[in-house]
This record gives structure tokens, sequence and C-alpha cells, in this order.
């Protein structure tokens, strides 16, 4: 899931992704089905007790802080490696366990958010380069030139009655 919501957050991603697949009669709709799929697995109903709930904000919040899971990335070294000598021996209470399902749907409606405010920031981006290139335009038809032609600038003979 990490790698879909580093996608999410992606609006030139996003948009490409829509413009190449979703806009070609040919190839199938990605984008869409994306979407459609994390709002399926973001609307699934899950049971859940408030104590599992409270436990899943307090790993999102600890995890945003200390940037578990990433370190190895913003570092920019190579990731843990995949032996044996660094697996943890302890296992959880199966009721202390968050419910998979809930862990899932939270993520997918987080990707759903993440989606939508970078393509508002994308969009926000684009008006204001568009209301940028509005602006100097309207400051240049401002300046105010005078005809060549001199009977358009004579006041006098304009004031008859």
């Amino acid at each position: 899931m990490g790698i879909l919501q580093r996608f999410c957050a992606d609006p030139r991603a996003l948009v490409e992704t829509y413009l190449n697949y979703d806009c070609d009669r040919n190839v199938d709709n990605m984008f869409q089905t994306l979407i459609e799929d994390l709002s399926k697995a973001s609307s699934a109903a899950v049971m859940i007790t408030p104590f599992h709930q409270q436990q899943y904000e307090e790993q999102v919040a600890k995890k945003s802080l200390n940037g578990v899971g990433s370190e190895w990335q913003a570092r920019g070294t190579l990731p843990p490696p995949l032996s044996t000598a660094h697996m943890n021996d302890r296992h959880p209470n199966v009721d202390d366990e968050i419910p998979k399902e809930y862990i899932i749907k939270r993520q997918a409606l987080d990707c759903l958010v993440e989606t939508l405010r970078s393509l508002v920031n994308w969009s926000q981006q684009g008006i204001a380069d568009v209301t940028g290139g509005l602006e100097t335009e309207a400051r240049a038809s401002e300046d105010f030139r005078q005809s060549i032609d001199p009977s358009l600038n004579d006041n006098s003979s304009r004031i008859a009655a």
C-alpha cells in the first residue's frame, strides 16, 4: 500500500495515468478501476472496537513521527536485509491485533483523500498559471495609445452641438 499511497500523492502521475489509459479506447481504464477499487475497500463494513481504532490511530501517529518504514529510503540506502535474523519472535495476542480489514479500509480511504488533495493542488497550479497569464495580457491591453488619425485626437472637433 505504500507504493499506492505515493502514487496517489503524485498529481502528475495521476493525470498522466488518466490521460494515457482512461482516455484511450484501446486500453482498460486504469485510473477509474483504481478509484473504484479504493472506494470499495474504503466503504466496506468492518466491525472494530474503540480500543482497536485508538490503537490504529496511535500506530499511524507513531509511524509518521518516527518515519518508520521509509527511513532507509530517506537516507538513500539499501532496504534492510530479508533474513530470519531480523525477524521478531514476539507473537501478538489475537485479541490485541488490529483487524487487517480495518487497516486496508483506512489505508484505502487515506489513498482516496490523498488523490483528491493532489488533484486539487494540481488544478490550483493550473488555475494560477492561467490567471497569471491573463493578468499580464490585461495589463498590456490597459496601455492607452493615442490614435494615429489626427481627427480622433482633436477633442474640440468632437464637441459639437
